[in-house]
């Protein structure tokens, strides 16, 4: 079974959301401070943080009672009872290995996170996104879509939609998925053990890390997940850095092709869509060093790039 067969059985959401994004020609965006962008666009990379260390670290709490209690409801009973016959054990047998992996998952998932862009959003961006990310002087860098969407064993970092979900509504994916086993059977009764061990693990472990809270649903977010102690990626490379006063472990993704792999796309060139400038104090400032910025890394005309939010939010002056 190819992985488009086995995203659309076993991940329905993901599935129904990549569509969506790859068919729409869906750009992303990241929203974070102009100090970073400068960082981001010089040096040409981005850095995936633990989970442990970013401000929403509970959400991946959130995601593991969901699925905690989604497996234990008569939709999780349902799934298993579905898998058992085609592998008996199965699920027991992967109930252990997610729980010798979960201290891992927890402290060893690195993520970057991205917001679906809008084209109604090309000159202006979210105001949510600037209050809850931008600083006092905030940048929006967004990106073309097809790079998430990456076809290329060696990537092994992968882009998720993020699910904003109850246990309830995990639970009603997880009836969905049983459905489907049931519906496909005999594609999945050809799979072997070993590989539908490792899909039902992924889909555990996927559903913990991308559910967030209801509340947080304006956002659309998309995570970029990496973990190197389970699926060491060539496009990783690991430092020490100090973020706001925090030494920490950081995984540094560069913006290059590795035509050896068959990876191409990742030039910063081909990635950047446009720069949206947020609502601060000196917007100009900032517009003329992004261009030197742009125009010192090869980027012809990069005034084509470079947009100022012209919301009129204010920042508190302390």
């Amino acid at each position: 079974m190819d992985i488009d067969r086995l995203r659309f059985i076993f991940f329905p959401y993901t599935d129904e959301r990549s569509i969506e994004a790859k068919t729409t020609g869906r750009r992303f965006v990241y929203y974070t401070t102009a100090e970073t962008g400068y960082k981001i666009i010089k040096h040409r990379e981005i850095w995936l943080r633990g989970t442990s260390t970013m401000n929403d670290y509970l959400e991946a709490e959130h995601g593991f009672e969901c699925l905690n209690a989604a497996y234990k409801s008569e939709s999780g009973i349902a799934l298993q009872k579905e898998l058992e016959p085609i592998f008996p054990g199965l699920t027991e047998q992967v109930v252990v290995k997610f729980n010798e992996w979960l201290p891992r998952i927890r402290q060893d998932t690195y993520i970057t996170c991205l917001s679906e862009h809008l084209p109604e959003e090309d000159l202006n961006g979210r105001l949510s996104m600037w209050r809850a990310y931008g600083g006092n002087a905030g940048i929006a860098m967004v990106i073309n879509g097809g790079v998430l969407f990456l076809k290329n064993e060696s990537v092994r970092v992968s882009a998720h939609p993020v699910a904003y979900w109850t246990q309830e509504q995990m639970e009603t994916e997880f009836r969905r998925i049983a459905e489907r086993i049931r519906e496909h059977g005999d594609e999945v009764r050809a799979l072997d053990r070993t590989v539908a061990e490792g899909v039902v693990f992924q889909m555990f472990r996927f559903a913990m890390l991308c559910t967030k809270h209801p509340g947080f649903s304006e956002e659309r977010e998309w995570r970029i997940i990496a973990c190197p102690a389970m699926l060491p990626s060539p496009l990783l490379t690991q430092a020490v850095e100090v973020i706001r006063g925090v030494p920490q472990a950081v995984q540094k993704l560069t913006f290059a092709n590795h035509a050896d792999l068959g990876i191409i796309g990742l030039e910063i060139h081909e990635v950047l869509n446009r720069l949206i400038i947020g609502p601060c104090e000196y917007p100009n400032a900032i517009w003329k060093a992004l261009h030197q910025l742009l125009l010192d890394g090869g980027i012809p005309n990069p005034e084509r790039l470079i947009y100022a939010s012209q919301i009129p939010l204010r920042h508190a002056v302390l």
